[in-house]
């Protein structure tokens, strides 16, 4: 009874050190497996949610901050996918452009510009505020002291 109980123990996963002051060594199987495979999912996860963040949701308020401040009065009902629309019919010569049309699409030209000079100034000094902030986050969760440990608390906050 005793060596059927020694055979059904499943294999150990870590291994003893083999001398003093070393660490165990960790021999793989399923729990690193299962390890693995959730690791890859949050980390797909979380990139998904960042990505989607700077990809979509930050352009997406910039161009409406923009918007409001190039399109004002009788342009503020201005439609940007027929602009840009007609603006690629124009380039292509499939279309010319009306005194008005013109004028609206050399607000759309100067539009653009705007647009995508706020978004690289906001993502600059996002990049810049990350560089400074996070050594100072790091040496700070470093020194924390509490009844949860030293970084918890940071990663909750």
């Amino acid at each position: 009874m005793a060596d059927q109980a020694v055979a059904a123990a499943p294999p150990p996963s870590v291994a003893e050190p083999t001398s003093a002051g070393t660490a165990m060594t960790y021999l793989g199987g399923v729990p690193f497996r299962r390890y693995a495979l959730w690791y890859a999912l949050a980390l797909g996860a979380i990139t998904a949610i960042w990505g989607g963040v700077l990809g979509v949701v930050l352009p997406n308020q910039v161009q409406s901050i923009e918007f409001a401040k190039w399109f004002t009065g009788a342009d503020a009902d201005v439609d940007l996918t027929a602009l840009n629309d007609l603006k690629a019919a124009v380039n292509a010569g499939t279309a010319v452009a009306t005194g008005e049309q013109q004028r609206l699409l050399d607000l759309l030209s100067d539009f653009d510009a705007a647009r995508a000079q706020a978004l690289s100034l906001i993502t600059s000094l996002a990049v810049a505020a990350t560089m400074l902030v996070q050594p100072v986050v790091g040496v700070l969760s470093d020194r924390t002291r509490s009844q949860f440990g030293r970084r918890a608390p940071w990663i909750v906050f």
